[in-house]
């Protein structure tokens, strides 16, 4: 079973994190083999007076082995142009997925209406064995049943969906007219 990786405080590993190096580049840098790179990191090989010097230079620019980590101020302000284009996105497509919520929402609530009031439509609609009261009856049921249809377990779920999606869609909104 491999070892868990922990973070090594051995300047050579500090280098290489700090500075975003692979063991290979970190071995070319310093021209020595990629094994002695491993081994100067892991403290199994003491660093010869050229491995030191040749990282010295590099070492002035690390934080303390112990610091917090901090912002990187390599990082340039965000194009602005860029997050107002995605501000719109953000909204169309909010809008969009709000329009497709309200037509699901809408069409589960006339259903559960249309369901409740059937009984009584039935009950009130002619009966008898003349042709035009069975199909009038029969036109009031297939009417009933397509009106008062509950959502079907796909729409449900894309109810649900489309809610966390106007949720996430929402938070990015707020984090971009933050930044």
């Amino acid at each position: 079973m491999p070892r868990s990786a922990f973070p090594s405080t051995r300047l050579p590993a500090r280098v290489r994190a700090w500075f975003g190096l692979t063991q290979a580049e970190l071995a070319m840098f310093l021209r020595v083999s990629p094994a002695t790179a491993q081994h100067a990191e892991s403290g199994r090989y003491r660093l010869t007076a050229a491995v030191h010097e040749a990282l010295q230079p590099l070492a002035h620019h690390l934080p303390p082995p112990n610091a917090l980590p901090e912002a990187d101020p390599a990082l340039p302000p965000p194009d602005a142009a860029e997050l107002a284009y995605r501000r719109l996105q953000c909204g169309g497509q909010s809008r969009r997925l709000q329009r497709e919520l309200d037509r699901l929402e809408a069409q589960a609530r006339y259903g559960a209406r249309w369901a409740t009031a059937a009984p009584a439509l039935l009950a009130a609609s002619p009966t008898g064995s003349d042709p035009a009261a069975v199909r009038e009856r029969a036109w009031l049921q297939a009417w009933l049943a397509h009106r008062a249809r509950p959502l079907t377990a796909a729409e449900a779920a894309r109810v649900q969906l489309l809610r966390a999606r106007l949720v996430g869609l929402a938070a990015e909104l707020a984090a971009l007219a933050e930044g």
